[in-house]
């Protein structure tokens, strides 16, 4: 088994090169798709490098070549018990690139009431970020590091107004209504907002196109696994409120005739005055009916070493696998999206893996 090789680099605020961490006690950060992702680093307290790890200082970190994470360091801590040296701590944790946008807000131009965009949603997202936090922005707003992919016009069309909302959540719900994920991909000087209607592969069963990476007791293919099925939250018609005041505001309904006649009619109002196309209305709903749907929870870890393995069985963010198992008599089957993952790295360079499954079918 090969052991990934990392680096852990400090930089300044213009990605010059501080320090070369080449020790540390631990090593944990985070992938995620439609969210914030984070970096912890545990040293030795004895360590000389702690005095370069200040914050708001950069932390970069490489595995076989390719930048995994970028992010600011934002928080420091130690702990320093009656038995010290023993049991002595000190750890910094950064933020990832998309804590830009828990920093901005959708602010209207002078004279509008909102920040108002019609495109394809995933590309709405682009203009959100250009126009609040990129080269779009005034200058007092814009983050200089932060680069924008060109439209790609993939998901359904909207209309999606803002005001005075921070860019993370509009970006968050713009996913949701369109379909799609993003991510601000680091490089080497900063950082790329990407977003994508399928960010990984589908490795599921039987695809027929990828290798597949089915978690299961038969393959040996996963550390751990957990089932839970939950109807408890569950809604199959939804009254959706758009635009208006009283009984002049634009209401949309939408159903599913499906789950209606298992589980008979439960509804839900959803509010979204910030969208005013009828079409986008009825996709807010459709995502809200998606998501109150019998709710299947999947916990697992993978099989040690099968991150971004070159042979397969192999995955990474994005993908969407299969979990199977037969247990009791039954049969448990559902495919999921991985949307984040977690990385630990131990002081002799050991990694462990493990996903945040999102159950799709």
């Amino acid at each position: 088994m090969d052991v990934a090789q990392y680096q852990v680099w400090v930089e300044d605020d213009s990605y010059n090169k501080v320090a070369f961490v080449r020790y540390f006690a631990r090593l944990e950060y985070t992938q995620a798709l439609n969210d914030v992702g984070y970096a912890t680093l545990e040293m030795h307290p004895e360590d000389d490098k702690i005095s370069e790890l200040l914050l708001g200082r950069r932390l970069k970190i490489i595995r076989d070549g390719e930048i995994v994470f970028g992010g600011r360091l934002l928080r420091e801590g130690w702990k320093k018990p009656t038995t010290a040296p023993a049991g002595e701590t000190w750890a910094v944790t950064a933020l990832d690139h998309a804590d830009y946008a828990r920093a901005r807000i959708a602010v209207p131009a002078s004279g509008q009431e909102y920040q108002t965009y019609t495109d394809h949603a995933d590309d709405v997202a682009k203009k959100f970020v250009y126009y609040n936090l990129g080269a779009g922005a005034d200058a007092a707003r814009q983050f200089s590091d932060v680069s924008v992919e060109a439209d790609e016009h993939a998901a359904a069309s909207l209309t999606y107004n803002a005001r005075y909302t921070i860019i993370l959540s509009v970006l968050q719900e713009l996913a949701d209504a369109g379909g799609f994920a993003w991510r601000f991909v680091p490089t080497a000087s900063g950082c790329e907002f990407r977003t994508a209607l399928n960010w990984g592969l589908d490795r599921t069963k039987g695809n027929g196109v990828n290798d597949e990476f089915v978690m299961s007791a038969d393959r040996r293919t996963f550390a751990e696994m957990g089932y839970a099925r939950d109807a408890t939250a569950l809604a199959n018609y939804v009254y959706v409120g758009g635009q208006g005041e009283g009984a002049n505001r634009t209401v949309v309904e939408r159903s599913d005739s499906g789950s209606i006649s298992t589980w008979k009619r439960r509804e839900a109002f959803v509010d979204a005055r910030q969208l005013s196309l009828t079409a986008s209305l009825q996709a807010r709903g459709d995502a809200e009916l998606a998501a109150r749907g019998v709710e299947i929870a999947i916990v697992g870890e993978p099989i040690f070493d099968s991150w971004k393995r070159a042979t397969p069985p192999t995955w990474d963010l994005g993908d969407i696998i299969t979990i199977y198992a037969r247990q009791w008599g039954r049969e448990f089957s559902a495919n999921a999206k991985i949307t984040r993952l977690t990385v630990t790295v131990s002081a002799d360079g050991l990694e462990t893996v493990k996903p945040v499954l999102e159950v799709i079918s």
